[in-house]
């Protein structure tokens, strides 16, 4: 009897043990485990690589279509690499940012600029009453400069997040390299929508309400877009895609915006 007992002893032990590691082995697991993005025009607090891990992030704008040339093409590309300093705090580098465009008056390759970037969420949208976090972004290229301020504000119900960013850009210009001298700004609102389908599968949708500050002086015509949004979350890599279309703007604005962002985590 003595040694039934202390073998069954023996067995619980063992059974405790392995359930306790296996426990741990799936919070070490999903500690690691990147949040990917559910949208790709509103940026989202959760969104970033996990601490210690990279994410490889590749962007591309399709703009067609102005009031003034219904022949405009643009593509934008950005290609950035972010790092997880910790669950809250995120560093990223644009390493390079660029475009080509076919238009009435141009036609032409160009270098815009290269950028870093800070993020820290405040708050979780999963557990407190609304997720806070803040972004600043400095972007820079021979002859322009940008800085970009963004309040992210987003809430996480169910199966449904919610979010909104409202975002300040400071921007300098000038004839010479390296010689900012004209200023201008712009208010950037934007609001984000989306469901989970399934684990891998989200649909929503985004708007954006642009109001250009020429000179910091309002009054410019002020642009509007709406569109649907969907993104998937495979193993280790994500894909999300908004189609925009311009509800009402200035007659430059291109009345067609697609854009894709595809991640790479490792």
């Amino acid at each position: 009897m003595h040694r039934s007992s202390s073998a069954r002893r023996l067995l619980s032990a063992v059974a405790l043990a392995s359930c306790a590691a296996g426990l741990t082995a799936q919070t070490e697991e999903y500690s690691v485990r990147p949040i990917d993005r559910r949208f790709t025009f509103v940026e989202e607090t959760l969104h970033g690589a996990p601490p210690g891990h990279f994410e490889y992030e590749q962007w591309i704008d399709w703009k067609s279509g102005t009031e003034n040339d219904s022949g405009y093409t643009r593509f934008d590309f950005k290609h950035e690499l972010e790092y997880g300093l910790s669950e809250t705090v995120h560093l990223a580098v644009d390493l390079a940012e660029w475009h080509y465009e076919d238009s009435a008056t141009t036609q032409a390759t160009k270098f815009d600029a290269t950028g870093v970037e800070l993020k820290v969420r405040l708050s979780d949208p999963r557990t407190d009453l609304l997720g806070f976090g803040v972004k600043t972004e400095l972007e820079f290229g021979s002859r322009e400069l940008e800085w970009k301020n963004t309040l992210l504000v987003d809430k996480v119900v169910d199966r449904w997040e919610f979010a909104y960013n409202f975002q300040l850009t400071t921007a300098f210009e000038g004839e010479k390299t390296f010689e900012y001298e004209e200023s201008e700004g712009e208010i950037r609102n934007t609001f984000g929508i989306s469901r989970e389908l399934d684990p891998t599968r989200y649909l929503g949708a985004e708007l954006a309400w642009e109001i250009p500050l020429p000179d910091w002086e309002t009054g410019a015509t002020q642009n509007v877009y709406l569109g649907p949004n969907f993104a998937y979350h495979g193993h280790e890599w994500a894909l999300g895609a908004t189609p925009m279309f311009l509800l009402s703007g200035d007659d430059d604005e291109p009345s067609f915006v697609l854009r894709l962002i595809f991640e790479l985590d490792f």
